[in-house]
């Protein structure tokens, strides 16, 4: 089920522990990130970003997610153009996320679950460009 994850962000010369996954703050500021991708979904364009596990989407029919390549959490950012309500909180040292619902890419489709296991399916997303992104950020993070 979806869940709400905090992940400290790495400092010069801290290493990576499997347990919390980090990031430099000059790497990501996911506030920002959210904000673009928000602007690009209200005007209708079709955008992909991805910034280590997180991959952010928009589509030309206004809606925007932001998804965790390694978790399979989604979150609903943008909805025909209307932005929706999220919490996520970017301090110095921090981030978290309140995802609401898990997410599978099958073919053209894209199924989100919310929390009580009820599924949707969307089709017309470009789950091709997604499913890349997440292909190349899961090798980028997990080379071995």
């Amino acid at each position: 089920m979806a869940k709400s994850r905090v992940r400290k962000k790495k400092r010069k010369n801290q290493t990576r522990t499997s347990a919390t996954k980090v990031s430099r703050k000059k790497e990501l500021n996911i506030k920002d990130e959210i904000k673009y991708i928000i602007r690009c979904a209200q005007n209708f364009e079709t955008k992909i970003v991805s910034i280590k596990e997180l991959i952010l989407f928009c589509t030309e029919t206004g809606d925007a997610w932001l998804l965790d390549a390694d978790e399979n959490c989604a979150l609903n950012l943008v909805k025909e153009g209307e932005e929706q309500e999220f919490t996520v909180f970017d301090t110095p040292s921090q981030f978290g996320i309140d995802w609401k619902y898990n997410y599978i890419i099958e073919n053209e489709k894209f199924i989100f679950i919310d929390k009580t296991g009820i599924a949707r399916t969307i089709i017309g997303y470009p789950t091709e460009g997604i499913t890349e992104m997440i292909n190349k950020s899961n090798y980028l993070n997990n080379p071995n």
